[in-house]
């Protein structure tokens, strides 16, 4: 990496914004899922619905053929599918809602190419500090080294009727992050200012090239989450991370910096395990729905603020990001 951070050039206004590092890691005593535990611990199924604010693109890795997919174009990146379905995978899902947890909890720093010295925490702020019966927030819910994620996400799949349709779409190509160049959009003082998240906003194409398959913008999605023993505290760091306190518009997939990926996240319903004999799926309890539902979500995001695994400075910083504008914000259409 080139380190000869410059603050000489005038740098035009970026489509992202930082959530400041916090100021201390939290590490605690923590259970793993190989058992689902009574008492306070939280398990149980949650059904999401997703609903893309703007075009969302998730890249199969693979082509398609225009004359095969009957397109006029010869040949477009093809979406991710599931059993010929296009589908958004669960670990897309579950990147996004760590990101999130990771930036507005006393969590570690996970994966990042700058150097420790371009962060402006110590050593022990260093993901390889968490470990089973001692970890931090974001590391205790998803998984460190030694110990298994307590929640799974499973893939976010259209309802069969009406069925889905994909459309084509163009943007710019996108580079990769330059910090050593742009030190006073990063950062100061050769220091990151923070995680970076993108702003939403009105999508910026490109017609003149070459087009990729999307999911177009109202398109809704469905999808679960099993979760596993968390603490009250963890569960509402989870409920936030998902964004279903209503406050942000995370993103998700490809394009984000061309303001693709746009997607407002609600709770359909929550079923709690029964701890006597969880392995049974139809063993649940009773189903929270509506108003319960939301009450119960305000409760444990409650819980996690008050016991400050949710920081106040943190979470103020990542709504003013995370916020769908109202005017006419669009993403810069060329490199920037």
């Amino acid at each position: 990496m080139n380190n000869n951070w410059s603050d000489e050039r005038e740098v035009a206004p970026k489509p992202f914004g930082f959530v400041p590092f916090p100021s201390a890691v939290k590490r605690e005593n923590t259970v793993g899922q190989d058992k689902v535990l009574s008492g306070d611990y939280v398990s149980g199924r949650l059904l999401l619905q997703v609903e893309a604010r703007t075009h969302l693109f998730v890249a199969s890795g693979s082509y398609l053929l225009g004359e095969d997919a009957q397109l006029e174009v010869p040949v477009v990146a093809g979406f991710y599918r599931v059993g010929g379905v296009p589908a958004i995978p669960g670990s897309s899902l579950k990147g996004m809602t760590r990101s999130i947890v990771e930036a507005v909890t006393p969590s570690c720093v996970t994966a990042t190419n700058a150097r420790r010295e371009e962060l402006p925490i110590d050593t022990s702020r260093a993901r390889d500090g968490c470990r089973p019966g001692n970890a931090c927030p974001a590391c205790s819910i998803f998984g460190c080294m030694g110990r298994l994620s307590k929640v799974r996400f499973g893939d976010l799949r259209p309802p069969s009727e009406p069925p889905v349709k994909t459309i084509l779409w163009s943007f710019k190509p996108l580079h990769n992050p330059r910090p050593s160049t742009t030190s006073q959009v990063y950062g100061n003082q050769r220091q990151f200012a923070g995680r970076k998240f993108y702003r939403p906003g009105k999508m910026a194409g490109a017609p003149d090239e070459t087009p990729v398959e999307v999911l177009p913008a109202g398109t809704k999605l469905f999808g679960s989450v099993r979760l596993w023993n968390l603490t009250p505290a963890e569960v509402g760091a989870l409920l936030f991370g998902l964004g279903l306190d209503g406050t942000l518009t995370p993103k998700l997939g490809g394009g984000k910096p061309r303001c693709l990926g746009a997607v407002t996240l609600s709770a359909v319903w929550f079923a709690p395990f029964n701890p006597r004999n969880w392995t049974r799926i139809r063993n649940l309890g009773s189903t929270l729905k509506e108003h319960a539902l939301q009450s119960w979500i305000e409760q444990y995001i409650g819980i996690a603020r008050t016991n400050q695994y949710l920081l106040d400075e943190q979470v103020a910083a990542l709504r003013e990001i995370l916020r769908m504008p109202t005017g006419d914000a669009v993403c810069p259409a060329d490199l920037y």
